[in-house]
């Protein structure tokens, strides 16, 4: 794997990881963006080898959107990063964690559609 997709992945889990150990325990969207990463990490493989499928990048961001699906909505509609009865540093983690949604979503529509296309022909 090329240095930036690997340094954005670091990224990436380093943000879901600050949800689950710091904010979980208190902030149920914490709870659904750090749940939605595990479940859908530890699912892929098992999920695409009982389709028979391959487990390869598409597979992989087929299962991040759907897990990270639910955190995203509830990010955008109650939007913690904006709420200044928030305390700053959920607002920022709150914040960080939807641009890096959206931004990993970009590149996992792409990855997914590839993937369905290829194994639907």
């Amino acid at each position: 794997m090329p240095l930036g997709p690997q340094l954005w992945l670091v990224f990436l889990v380093s943000t879901f990881a600050v949800g689950l150990v710091v904010f979980a325990w208190k902030r149920p969207i914490a709870r659904w963006a750090a749940g939605g990463f595990l479940v859908s990490g530890l699912s892929a493989e098992f999920i695409f080898s009982a389709l028979g499928l391959p487990t390869l990048g598409g597979s992989i961001a087929i299962m991040h959107l759907i897990g990270s699906t639910p955190a995203l909505v509830l990010l955008l509609i109650q939007r913690p990063f904006l709420n200044p009865k928030e305390g700053r540093w959920y607002r920022i983690w709150s914040g960080v964690i939807t641009c890096a949604i959206l931004i990993s979503f970009v590149f996992d529509i792409q990855l997914a559609v590839t993937y369905i296309r290829h194994f639907s022909a």
